[in-house]
């Protein structure tokens, strides 16, 4: 049965990512170093393998994978730079004139719910991430989904995070549960953003498996990766701030070069030599402005009407058809 709940912000503390048998052989290894006892060389490769098994549940292991994009697209703007990195993005803000420093970014002249803003995570699922039942654990799919969403943060929305006293805060995280993903295999994460309101981000979270793990009557959706079998599905509810005032989505989504041309970035060069209160009034509304982001507000008005009738229900068919929206350009 397909189940759909909710993970609270206390659910996800560092209890919940460190697991009790490395604690237990770290503390019982340093207690015996400590007291000048020398371990039976059998223990300690028992503890190097415990270690190495549950890597991913070390102190900082967290920080690092999740703050990874925050390194990978600075590199990526040096290197477009100096020419040494060419995304698919580049041709289209030559054609539109921008200088070769602009070419890094992917958003500019295209629309936000468009295939080409979603962003692909890969992930493994090794012993520490798996439960008793030989399969992804429940509470490993929000950590993925942190990376996940600083992934898409960082390459599709990371101006904002260059502006002053910006935040972007996690109101909830709903997911739906199809088919288990076993331990030793390789899955995706396709993160797209499928609406926004007044106030709130909708992300949704696609995990797939490939084709070769497709049985019997599994929901097959179409990805940028080509068809893959559909696992699991979560849906972030993100607002964002700048200091104590929201941000309005479609004006974020303007300020981050988003639309049919190339207009909403030259306007967002220009804020961003201006200072903090040129853009503050923007983003926040105090000022009038034409966002020209594109054809998106009938998608947006029925991916909004989708998003309405989740509201606690578990049903699979609201859910797929959520999913199934952003396949539709």
């Amino acid at each position: 049965m397909p189940q759909s709940t909710a993970v609270s912000p206390a659910q996800l503390g560092i209890a919940s990512r460190v697991s009790k048998a490395t604690v237990v052989v770290v503390l019982g290894a340093l207690l015996a170093r400590y007291n000048g006892v020398r371990l039976p060389g059998g223990f300690r490769y028992l503890w190097a393998l415990l270690l190495l098994l549950h890597w991913k549940n070390l102190p900082t292991v967290w920080h690092w994978l999740t703050f990874a994009p925050l390194f990978n697209v600075l590199s990526h703007r040096y290197q477009a730079y100096w020419g040494l990195y060419r995304p698919s993005s580049s041709q289209r803000a030559k054609e539109l004139g921008f200088e070769k420093a602009d070419w890094y970014i992917s958003s500019i002249g295209i629309s936000p719910l468009s295939p080409e803003a979603r962003v692909v995570t890969t992930y493994f699922v090794g012993i520490a991430d798996s439960d008793f039942n030989l399969h992804l654990s429940n509470s490993v799919y929000a950590k993925a989904l942190d990376h996940a969403r600083m992934e898409i943060s960082m390459f599709q929305f990371g101006q904002l995070f260059r502006v002053s006293k910006f935040s972007a805060l996690l109101g909830g995280t709903s997911f739906l549960f199809l088919k288990e993903i076993p331990m030793f295999t390789r899955y995706s994460v396709e993160t797209m953003l499928v609406a926004w309101s007044d106030r709130w981000f909708f992300e949704l979270h696609r995990f797939s498996l490939p084709m070769s793990h497709k049985k019997g009557r599994d929901t097959i959706i179409k990805t940028s990766q080509g068809d893959r079998v559909l696992c699991t599905l979560a849906l972030s509810k993100i607002t964002c701030k700048v200091g104590r005032d929201t941000v309005l989505p479609e004006r974020a989504v303007a300020y981050c070069g988003y639309g049919l041309d190339g207009t909403n970035w030259t306007r967002t060069k220009s804020m961003q030599k201006q200072g903090f209160k040129a853009q503050k009034a923007f983003l926040t509304g105090e000022t009038e402005a034409d966002c020209n982001i594109g054809f998106t507000d009938e998608k947006n008005k029925k991916a909004l009407a989708i998003i309405d009738q989740l509201g606690g229900h578990e049903r699979k068919s609201v859910w797929i058809e959520l999913a199934t929206l952003c396949e539709t350009q």
